[in-house]
């Protein structure tokens, strides 16, 4: 079996609790990681510090933690990371999603197995305050062909359930800006030639806290989901008329009130389980 990191990034606003049941969920999986690598992105209120470090201790040697004082974002603190990861197969996880305890066995396992995939995701549950009061389930699309035809829309993957191969994540230029910076590498990683597939089954419980639906809008979510696309169609990887619907699309779900955008998600964009 290939030995793999996981990275993982937190900020100042983590809900200490919510760490606890990630940290949990990644120490009892059936295959363990050979290294925990924890980005610090920004100082962290000494409660967050306390409690990392005290995991740290707790599994000495599994657990590295790195970072800088002032908060950068995801994207940053991923490839801040990326160079304390000691191994080529790396996944990904949030601080308040709960991975399934087979997650990392069955991810790596087909990893070591398909040498030419260089992404590899899964579906998730979503939950809401526990992970045993799922409220629906997201599906993704199984192989390369369908994950390209996806990304002309929105990203093929869920980012907290990846697993990818650093070299073909640096080749591709790493993580860019600060929203949907996920999403900008797996297009920049087609692009490139590197081939993607997900896992048909759900591996991940995806926690929606109160404040979900609220972070989805507002301008400045607008402003770079133009840029997004906008660099999608400068890339050749979608048309005029396609980038005017994404932007289009896109910019009305992000200013519309949030109990609004609410409905629409659970409405629409949720298959119920």
């Amino acid at each position: 079996m290939e030995p793999f990191s996981i990275l993982m990034t937190i900020y100042y606003r983590e809900n200490p609790l919510f760490i606890r049941d990630a940290l949990r969920s990644i120490l009892n999986q059936t295959l363990m990681p050979n290294e925990i690598v924890i980005v610090k992105d920004g100082l962290l209120p000494l409660e967050l510090d306390r409690l990392l470090k005290r995991y740290q201790e707790d599994y000495a040697g599994n657990i590295k933690l790195c970072g800088y004082e002032e908060n950068k974002g995801q994207g940053f603190a991923a490839n801040f990371g990326l160079e304390f990861c000691s191994y080529s197969l790396v996944g990904r996880m949030d601080f308040d999603d709960i991975s399934k305890p087979m997650r990392f066995q069955k991810q790596v396992d087909f990893m070591s197995t398909h040498e030419e995939i260089a992404i590899l995701g899964a579906w998730f549950e979503e939950f809401e305050n526990t992970s045993g009061q799922c409220i629906s389930l997201k599906r993704f699309p199984e192989v390369h062909e369908e994950l390209v035809h996806l990304s002309k829309k929105r990203s093929p993957f869920a980012h907290p359930t990846v697993f990818f191969r650093k070299e073909a994540v640096l080749d591709s230029g790493g993580y860019r800006g600060r929203i949907k910076e996920d999403y900008n590498l797996w297009v920049r990683m087609f692009l490139k030639g590197y081939r993607g597939h997900n896992l048909q089954e759900s591996l991940l419980f995806y926690r929606i806290t109160k404040d979900f639906y609220r972070k989805k809008g507002g301008f400045y979510h607008v402003k770079e989901e133009v840029k997004l696309h906008y660099a999608f169609f400068k890339w050749k990887h979608i048309n005029w008329l396609e980038m005017l619907r994404n932007i289009l699309i896109n910019t009305a779900f992000r200013m519309i009130p949030s109990v609004v955008r609410k409905k629409i998600y659970v409405k629409f964009l949720r298959r119920q389980i």
